[in-house]
């Protein structure tokens, strides 16, 4: 007789009338909504051989009577809420085979009788709140197929004696604190293991994270050839990884960050060709990244951060798609090689953790964008190759400051703008900039052409003043102030070349200002302001060493802006003499010819009026 009602949407109690089904044999109420208390009645059923309760509200103690189902092969009272402990004769069930309880609220410690079930094939306790060691009672469980008690409180050591039940095939203690280290012959003493959650040449899966287990990794782990998942994080694990772990070729999913590893990752992880994700950080793995690893062409993810490791170099493969944010977590990463690839998109701005970086190596792929800020701080960098990108963009001016650049090769890409002409930029023979059309300037052995300068029309977007200086003197020894900006160049002959050039003046001369009908404002207010420039002759006359003699001052040269504020313009017939007498009356040259000859063009204003200039 049989009683299935399985996904029904049946709630409220189960009646204990239903202990009066004394020909019941199988009771599956599977996936509905019933709650209360499981019914003690239900031990009346003797002759009861299944029973499902599965996926339901069901609360309270698991009835202590259910010992008296004797003939029952199968409980099953997943996904409830029940609570206290497991009743601690349930080792008199003779014939039970299934016993699932995870997924519930179960407490206290795990009943040794358990290990009287000689019969039992599939134990499952996981998602409780199980306490204490694992009884080594269970390790009697010679026909256990599968062993769950993940997500638990257990603490202590695995008995032993459980690694020798050869027919498990899943294994999984997750999630506990449990402790001890792993058999040395473990690959060999579970022969039908497919899933190690916590071992076979059938072995599939093992996870065993999240626990306090310790020791190393033994090399019989080589020998579960069918493993496609490896698991055993955030644990105690110490020592180098075995070179027998490439012999896993079917691992996909390798898991052993937040341990305690040390030494090189052996050169055999490359063998591992259907590997996607490996999480090897937070953990002492030192020295080289093994080349080896460009094998792994399905890798999708590779987590590498928080080690010693000193260099990475997967140069000269097919890696595709963008370059991680995660790569800013190598903070101790010194090489970082990723040239001749197929490598795109921007350089993360996460790089800039990389700090210890003394080689960068990108070339040959297609990164765009301009030279991220984010390389600013890596002052570390002796070898900076970017070539044969697609970057755009000005150069940054902070690869200036970078004084342990032994090499900088910025070629064949889209770059514009000048190159800098300080520090690395002044030696051509580490510098390579060609192949960027739109890139001027720079020292001459880079064979630019000149950058054009800015056009004097005030219809133009870019609006500026350029007056050429014959006499360097003037473009060396000077710093203007509300004056100018000096241009340094060479012309198509080599010669020095060089142009004071004047940022454009939004609110014209001084001249369009006193003249009535070329502004329409009221001018009053504003000409107050243009007294100012008194404090630019006069930095000129006392604050220059060698002092300059403007020889033009009007009001078409005195220019003024945003704020109102005079700059003094056009210094072609400045003069610069030695001396400049304390007197304003004039400025003397000792031991030089004078003239009364007053310089300038119509409109000219000498500071003074009408006391005379003494000029060469």
């Amino acid at each position: 007789m049989s009683l299935i009602l399985r996904s029904q949407s049946l709630g409220g109690f189960l009646s204990p009338i239903i202990g009066n089904l004394s020909f019941l044999k199988i009771m599956v109420l599977q996936n509905n909504s019933f709650g209360g208390e499981i019914p003690s009645q239900i031990g009346n059923l003797f002759r009861l051989r299944n029973l499902d309760l599965s996926n339901n509200s069901f609360g309270g103690s698991i009835p202590s009577n259910l010992s008296r189902c004797s003939n029952l092969e199968s409980l099953n009272l997943v996904d409830n809420r029940l609570v206290g402990g497991i009743f601690s004769n349930l080792g008199s069930l003779p014939r039970l085979k299934f016993l699932r309880l995870s997924k519930n609220s179960l407490g206290g410690s795990i009943p040794l009788s358990i290990g009287n079930l000689s019969l039992l094939q599939h134990l499952s306790l996981a998602e409780n709140a199980f306490q204490g060691e694992i009884p080594k009672e269970l390790s009697r469980l010679e026909r256990l197929i599968y062993f769950q008690l993940s997500s638990n409180k257990l603490t202590s050591e695995i008995p032993l004696g459980i690694f020798n039940i050869s027919g498990i095939n899943y294994f999984y203690v997750g999630r506990n604190q449990l402790q001890g280290s792993f058999p040395s012959d473990i690959g060999t003493t579970l022969p039908s293991l497919y899933y190690l959650g916590g071992l076979n040449n059938i072995i599939k899966q093992i996870s065993m994270s999240n626990n306090l287990i310790h020791g190393t990794i033994p090399p019989a782990f080589g020998n579960l050839f069918n493993l496609s998942y490896l698991s055993l994080k955030n644990n105690s694990l110490t020592d180098s990884l075995p070179d027998s772990i490439g012999a896993l070729y079917n691992l996909r999913v390798l898991f052993l960050s937040r341990n305690m590893f040390t030494g090189e990752i052996p050169p055999s992880i490359g063998n591992m060709t259907s590997l996607n994700r490996l999480f090897l950080q937070d953990n002492n793995f030192q020295g080289y990244i093994p080349q080896s690893l460009g094998n792994c062409t399905q890798l999708i993810e590779l987590e590498l951060s928080n080690n010693n490791l000193i260099l990475v170099n997967p140069a000269h493969n097919n890696l595709s798609g963008s370059l991680p944010y995660q790569v800013g977590s190598l903070r101790s990463l010194e090489e970082l090689d990723l040239s001749y690839n197929k490598l795109t998109g921007l350089i993360p701005a996460s790089i800039s953790g990389c700090l210890r970086l003394a080689q960068l190596r990108l070339e040959a792929n297609s990164f765009h964008g301009q030279i991220p800020q984010a390389l600013s701080p890596l002052r570390r960098l002796e070898v900076l190759d970017l070539s044969n990108n697609n970057f755009s963009g000005p150069i940054p001016s902070f690869l200036t400051e970078f004084l342990l650049l032994k090499y900088l090769n910025m070629s064949s890409n889209e770059l514009e703008g000048q190159v800098p002409e300080s520090r690395v930029f002044l030696n051509a023979s580490v510098v390579s900039v060609s192949g960027n059309r739109e890139l001027c300037g720079g020292v001459p052995t880079l064979k630019l052409p000149l950058c054009k300068l800015p056009s004097s029309n005030k219809s133009s977007t870019i609006k500026a003043i350029i007056t050429s200086v014959s006499e360097s003197a003037l473009g060396n020894k000077i710093v203007a102030k509300r004056t100018l900006s000096i241009y340094s160049s060479v012309d198509i002959r080599d010669n020095d070349f060089k142009a004071l050039i004047y940022e454009f003046m939004a609110n014209g001369s001084l001249e369009e200002w006193l003249h009535p009908g070329t502004i329409k404002s009221k001018t009053s207010a504003k000409v107050k302001h243009c007294h100012r420039h008194s404090s630019a002759v006069k930095y000129l006359h006392k604050g220059c060493s060698p002092a300059i003699v403007h020889g033009d001052l009007k009001p078409s040269n005195v220019l003024l802006d945003d704020d109102m504020v005079a700059r003094v313009g056009d210094f072609g017939l400045a003069k610069i003499i030695s001396t400049v007498s304390s007197e304003t009356t004039g400025v003397q040259d000792q031991g030089s010819s004078t003239s009364t000859i007053v310089r300038g063009s119509i409109g000219y204003v000498a500071p003074g009026m009408n006391l005379s200039y003494f000029l060469n």
